[in-house]
């Protein structure tokens, strides 16, 4: 066995992709820094093996079957091999507060006496709590609003040398603090950054790459199993609208993984606008996509979609219009809809979720005068909130056809209630008039009442 040697399962790839390698299985969160990237011992490679390289998976990320299949993608999977220990394990080890606090009391007691009584204080009072959590964005760490806060804090903060204390305790090199998002139409990030010369970082997210302005735009890196089921969909002759495209949350994974033939991306947040052409081109996917900046009422293409996308929550309903009149008028097209519905206490969701997308049919519907056909293909829930926060992964699908009508009262009680889930809503439309005209005219008139996130 190799010194420092620790077995486990590890992919196989080309050395100059072991870094793209990393971040991948980062993204996925099953990558094991508790070991080298390397060749392992001298049995594990074959014997033409040169120029290959083994990079470290954790156990769990191959008990997943979805998971495996998107490492199985990298490359060959080994079930153990030996690799070094990380030179970084045993302060990893550590738990991040611990380290905090060590540097900032060697910090403080390397300054003058006011800074080495606030050292003898640190962690052990009120005046002076420790953080209990942060985010990593690359070699950017951002602290909640609530961390460093204290009067005591502030005083500490203000001098010199404090930030790049508290980035080289945690291996970072700049620092950011959170505030509360903007209540705007835009809901744009607020971040203050107290170290560093800008806010841009990168994430690597199913081997799609995503760079923003952590300053001026929110990205969620949660949802994987919803961006692997949009990479995964039948795209590669087909033109897609994404009606809420932010900094290519969707968009990307459409563009590179899906292969759309073509794609619409509306955004009218300016910061994310840029953060998205910058992601186009750092993803080689410019020549297929077109941005239409500004509120997509207004500036969405009409009757060219064979695919919509609708990535807002609460609701996307004020740009249920604009979508149908993106289809093609000569052959509909498929809506994806995001959406938070109810469902009480005691109530079977499956039941609710079939009644939510018999509602949304109907709407859609009567939105067109009765002019477009809605058939339910699919219906997902993605997470789950109050009372209890998990994500739904399992697929629940339910098929309907509905021309005209609604619920009843009696139908429409059960979605009031405490219980919110977020849902995934897969509508196929087909216009039933045989004109060339868009299945429903596109209001392009004043902007009204919109939020969504950039």
């Amino acid at each position: 066995m190799m010194e420092g040697g620790v077995r486990g399962p590890a992919v196989v790839v080309v050395a100059g992709r072991a870094n793209e390698a990393r971040r991948t299985l980062e993204a996925l969160g099953v990558y094991d820094a508790s070991r080298k990237i390397g060749r392992g011992a001298a049995d594990d490679l074959p014997a033409d093996g040169a120029g290959l390289l083994l990079v470290p998976v954790t156990p769990a990320g191959l008990a997943d079957t979805e998971t495996a299949a998107r490492i199985g993608d990298l490359g060959q999977v080994l079930a153990k091999v030996e690799l070094d220990a990380s030179l970084k394990q045993r302060v990893r080890a550590e738990k991040p507060q611990q380290r905090l606090l060590q540097a900032l009391q060697a910090w403080c007691a390397a300054g003058d006496p006011s800074l080495v009584k606030a050292g003898a204080q640190l962690g052990q009072s009120d005046a002076l709590p420790l953080p209990p959590k942060f985010e990593v964005h690359g070699d950017l760490v951002m602290f909640p609003a609530s961390a460093f806060s204290t009067p005591q804090w502030h005083d500490l903060r203000g001098r010199e040398g404090f930030w790049a204390c508290v980035a080289g305790a945690l291996g970072k090199e700049r620092v950011a603090i959170r505030r509360a998002i903007a209540d705007n139409l835009r809901r744009e990030a607020q971040v203050e950054l107290v170290l560093g010369a800008d806010g841009w970082v990168e994430h690597v997210d199913n081997r799609v790459r995503y760079t923003y302005d952590v300053t001026r735009c929110m990205f969620s890196a949660g949802n994987i199993s919803e961006k692997l089921r949009v990479a995964a969909l039948p795209c590669a002759d087909e033109v897609v609208v994404d009606l809420f495209a932010g900094i290519g949350y969707f968009t990307l994974p459409y563009l590179v993984h899906a292969r759309a033939r073509f794609l619409h991306a509306c955004e009218w947040n300016p910061h994310a606008v840029e953060a998205l052409r910058r992601n186009l081109k750092l993803n080689q996917v410019a020549d297929r996509c077109e941005v239409h900046e500004g509120d997509n009422r207004q500036v969405a293409p009409v009757g060219c979609a064979d695919r919509v996308n609708l990535g807002l929550i609460p609701t996307s309903k004020e740009s249920w219009a604009t979508a149908l009149a993106c289809l093609r008028p000569d052959r509909g097209g498929m809506l994806h809809v995001h959406e938070n519905v109810t469902t009480g206490e005691g109530e079977q969701n499956e039941a609710v979720w079939a009644l939510f997308g018999a509602q949304l049919c109907a709407d859609l519907t009567a939105l067109s005068a009765g002019r477009v056909a809605c058939t339910v293909q699919h219906i997902e829930c993605v997470k789950s909130y109050a009372p209890r926060i998990y994500h739904m992964r399992r697929r629940r699908v339910r098929r309907c056809v509905l021309l005209k009508g609604s619920l009843s009262a009696e139908q429409s009680k059960q979605f009031q209630s405490l219980h919110s889930n977020q849902f995934l809503v897969n509508i196929e439309c087909s216009g039933n008039n045989k004109s060339r005209e868009p299945p429903i005219k596109h209001n392009r008139g004043q902007r009204r009442t919109l939020s969504w996130r950039g």
